[in-house]
């Protein structure tokens, strides 16, 4: 999979998984939290005034969404699901250098 599409899923993913908590944790019109957590993660700053009607698991899923769009998403996303190994032999040299 190319970086592009990497970007775009991880965009979109993001988008879902903040909209589908914020739908579920208030009852607003579908409007109000699609454009909240568009403007969390473009770290935007634009708001439509929800934020003081938001539940704490409401406020707590745009202050990780800022984070994450802050970081960059393709950042946050191989930070995130990337395996580390750490199975790297360390290969020491030793050379005589004329100097």
């Amino acid at each position: 999979m190319n970086p592009q599409r990497n970007l775009l899923f991880d965009f979109f993913g993001y988008s879902l998984f903040g909209f589908f908590l914020l739908s579920c944790s208030n009852a607003l019109s579908p409007e109000a939290p699609l454009f909240e957590v568009a403007s969390a993660l473009g770290t935007v700053g634009l708001s439509t005034g929800i934020t003081d009607a938001l539940s704490i698991t409401g406020k707590a899923t745009l202050i990780c969404l800022m984070f994450i769009g802050r970081l960059g998403v393709l950042t946050f996303g191989i930070a995130i699901w990337s395996k580390t190994t750490n199975n790297k032999e360390e290969v020491s040299v030793m050379d005589d250098l004329a100097v």
